[in-house]
């Protein structure tokens, strides 16, 4: 049954990939002119957030995949009952033991890597961004307070 599962997630990945790509290519020609100005930066970090929750459920069907593949059912259960998410650190801290004796796996541990930083790395600077508002908005706040005041 299990193995079933995991053949259609296999077919389905090619299309959550694709999803992915066009993602950072919104980043890119979107958001990161977004960024520029003022004005506009908190929609960039909302589309950051959101297109950073798909990215994460890319990486965790990715992971699912990879620890019943690389590492068994052993591994895909233990990850699922460390409440769903446990099955990306289960998967990367396995291949990363195994890639030691399969040196093939060295290539799916860096893309796990990487789908990790474009999971967090858009959710941190989306954080940073929603901090320097915040900032901002203080700052106007004491602005006006001092000049009403007077």
């Amino acid at each position: 049954m299990l193995e079933s599962l995991v053949g259609w997630m296999e077919r389905v990945f090619a299309w959550l990939q694709n999803g992915v790509s066009i993602i950072i290519v919104v980043w890119v020609l979107v958001v990161l002119p977004l960024l520029i100005f003022r004005k506009t930066r908190e929609i960039a970090a909302v589309i950051l957030v959101y297109s950073s929750t798909f990215t994460g459920f890319t990486c965790w069907w990715h992971s699912f995949i990879i620890c019943y593949r690389a590492l068994g059912t052993a591994a895909v259960i233990v990850g699922v009952l460390g409440g769903g998410i446990g099955v990306v650190p289960v998967a990367v801290v396995g291949v990363f033991i195994r890639s030691f004796w399969a040196p093939e796996l060295w290539a799916i541990f860096r893309n796990l890597i990487i789908a990790l930083a474009l999971v967090f790395g858009p959710r941190a600077l989306a954080a940073f961004i929603a901090y320097r508002i915040g900032k901002q908005a203080e700052r106007e706040e004491e602005q006006r307070y001092s000049a009403s005041a007077l």
